[in-house]
């Protein structure tokens, strides 16, 4: 949604910078074609691997495959401190 790339420009950018409406258009459909582009990449891997559900694993392989290895690091992270909190949720409620 243009509000969620919206919301993003603005942490982003510096406070002094502006984007117009076209822009803030433009950013919100190349994120979509890029999220359909990685979602096939996705897939693939999935189906490789004779599942119908694509894993976390599997973005992570996709954005190999893709060539964007600079953020692989930063995603890898963030997916543990997402199972680590997730863990710690269940561990709560048990």
């Amino acid at each position: 949604p243009v509000a969620c790339v919206r919301r993003i420009l603005k942490k982003t950018l510096p406070s002094s910078s502006n984007v117009g409406k076209d822009a803030v258009a433009a950013f919100a459909r190349a994120s979509g074609i890029f999220i359909i582009y990685l979602t096939a990449c996705a897939n693939d891997f999935a189906r490789e691997n004779r599942r119908q559900t694509i894993t976390a694993n599997d973005v992570l392989a996709a954005i190999k495959e893709l060539e964007f290895d600079e953020f692989s690091p930063e995603l890898t992270s963030f997916l543990e401190g997402y199972r680590e909190a997730e863990k710690n949720k269940k561990d709560v409620k048990a």
